[in-house]
C-alpha cells in the first residue's frame, strides 16, 4: 500500500510539474520571439521563481550582496538535479546564458526555448566542439552577457561534490571576469539521480565571494580549478558522506 501511495504521488507531482513547467518554457519563448534580447529577463527569472514556487521547492538565500546587478560575472555552482537550472534562472541577475549538453537542443520545446534565448551548445564528447563552444561562451561575455556553468559536467550520481572539468576555466581565462561561485543545498533531498521519486522541500542557496578578475587571469587553469572547487564545497558544506 504504501508503494501505491508513494507511486500515486509521485505521478501526480510529474503531471503537475510537466504542466507547470511546459506552460512556463511556452512563455518565456514567446516574450523571446516578441522583444530583443535584454528585454526578457525578468520573465525568465519571475517565471522561473513561480515556477519553484508551484512545484512546492521553497528557496531561501543568502549571500546576494557580493553580487553587482551592473557587473558581467561567470556564474558557478553545484550540479545536482533536474531543477538547478530553474533555481540559476530565477535567482542570477541580468542578462545571462546558460553553457549546456548539445543534446537539450534537439528536445521538444525545450530545445526551441535554449536556442531562441541564445544558449551555447556544449559537444562533451568532441574537444575541438566544446572548445569553440567555451570560445562562444567568452565572447558573449566580452559582450555584456554573463554566464552561467555547472563545472561539474553532469549531475552527481550519489550526492558527492564531484570534480570539475578544466573547460570552463580556460573559458573563464578567455573572458578575463569575475567568478561568482554559488552552493545549492538540500537539492538531493529534493531529487536523487536513480530515484524516480521526488518530494518538494525547502533549499537554500549561497552566493560566494566574487573572484576577482586579477585572479582570475594570473592563476593558471588548475589553479583556478581548485580554487573555485574549494569555494564552492565551502558554500555547500561539503564533506565525503552524502545525505540521503
Amino acid at each position: 500500500m504504501r508503494d501505491i501511495i508513494q507511486w500515486t504521488i509521485t505521478g501526480l507531482l510529474y503531471v503537475w510539474g510537466g504542466f507547470c513547467a511546459v506552460l512556463l518554457m511556452l512563455v518565456i519563448l514567446i516574450a523571446a520571439l516578441l522583444f530583443p534580447i535584454g528585454r526578457y529577463e525578468q520573465v525568465i527569472i519571475q517565471g522561473c521563481r513561480i515556477f519553484l514556487a508551484l512545484i512546492g521547492i521553497q528557496v531561501t538565500t543568502e549571500g546576494y550582496e557580493h553580487v553587482d546587478e551592473d557587473e558581467t560575472y561567470i556564474f558557478m555552482a553545484n550540479h545536482v538535479n533536474i531543477f538547478d537550472v530553474f533555481v540559476l534562472g530565477g535567482l542570477i541577475p541580468g542578462v545571462k546564458r546558460g553553457v549546456e549538453a548539445s543534446e537539450h537542443f534537439s528536445w521538444p520545446l525545450w530545445g526551441w526555448m535554449v536556442r531562441r534565448l541564445g544558449n551555447i551548445p556544449i559537444e562533451r564528447t568532441n574537444l575541438s566542439e566544446a572548445k569553440r563552444s567555451l570560445e562562444a561562451a567568452a565572447t558573449a561575455v566580452g559582450d555584456g552577457i554573463s554566464i552561467v556553468i555547472l563545472p561539474e559536467g553532469h549531475r552527481t550520481r550519489d550526492g558527492g561534490f564531484q570534480q570539475f572539468k578544466k573547460g570552463p576555466f580556460h573559458m573563464a581565462k578567455a573572458a578575463g571576469v569575475p567568478i561568482i561561485p554559488m552552493g545549492m543545498i538540500g537539492m538531493w533531498e529534493i531529487k536523487q539521480y536513480h530515484n524516480p521519486h521526488w518530494r518538494p522541500g525547502p533549499i537554500h542557496v549561497r552566493y560566494g565571494k566574487p573572484i576577482p578578475a586579477e585572479t582570475v587571469k594570473s592563476s593558471s587553469v588548475e589553479e583556478l580549478r581548485e580554487l573555485t572547487h574549494n569555494a564552492i564545497g565551502d558554500l555547500i558544506d561539503y564533506d565525503e558522506t552524502p545525505r540521503r
